[in-house]
């Protein structure tokens, strides 16, 4: 008995010390000191840092590295994994360039060593963003086909729209009218996507 109420006292004092630094609303809080799986902890965490990406990116960052720690202390591979898009995000939105770059790579890398296609197409979209970001356009080109020719297998019209609107944009920045229209006028096909390079 001492031996397993030992443990979770830890385990809800470092969740208590380790977010008393931030506000947090009490659902997840709560929800970091009960006895649920440790991927719906972790989950929670990346979604709220997600949320936190608009609003305030330090924080964002704190419970992004809050879940990194998580994961690894608990050996949640999957998740660990995926964090690197959370991360990627964080330093998309940091202008960190570079950085979002290297994320998204690793993210990629995990999709493609796991078979894991729509995972694979959003890496390569957010690539896309970091070349286009940075105005290296033949990249950008380049990652944007890769995340289209995974897309057309999805038949999914918003992921559609959006890989289409992307390339157009891309294209548009190296000057090829052209293949801008093209891209910009299936885009359409699919339905309106808004602004050009969002983040997936």
């Amino acid at each position: 008995m001492i031996r397993i109420f030992v443990p979770l006292v830890t385990v809800c004092l470092f969740a208590s010390m380790s977010f008393a630094q931030y506000s947090v609303p009490d659902s997840i809080s709560d929800r970091i000191k009960s006895n649920a799986p440790q991927t719906e902890k972790i989950s929670q965490l990346r979604d709220y840092a997600d949320e936190l990406l608009y609003s305030s990116t330090k924080k964002a960052r704190f419970f992004i590295d809050s879940a990194f720690r998580m994961a690894s202390r608990h050996n949640e591979k999957k998740l660990f994994h995926e964090l690197y898009n959370n991360k990627g995000n964080y330093y998309f939105f940091s202008r960190k360039f570079d950085s979002a770059l290297t994320a998204y790579k690793k993210y990629l890398e995990y999709a493609v060593e796991n078979d894991l296609p729509k995972t694979e197409q959003k890496a390569y979209s957010n690539i896309a963003l970091i070349y286009y970001k940075k105005g290296i356009s033949d990249s950008a080109i380049y990652y944007g086909l890769k995340s289209l020719e995974l897309a057309k297998n999805f038949g999914d019209s918003a992921t559609l729209a959006k890989t289409y609107s992307d390339l157009g944009a891309a294209y548009l920045e190296k000057n090829n009218y052209v293949k801008a229209l093209e891209n910009l006028s299936k885009s359409e096909k699919y339905e309106d996507p808004g602004n050009h390079f969002e983040m997936t």
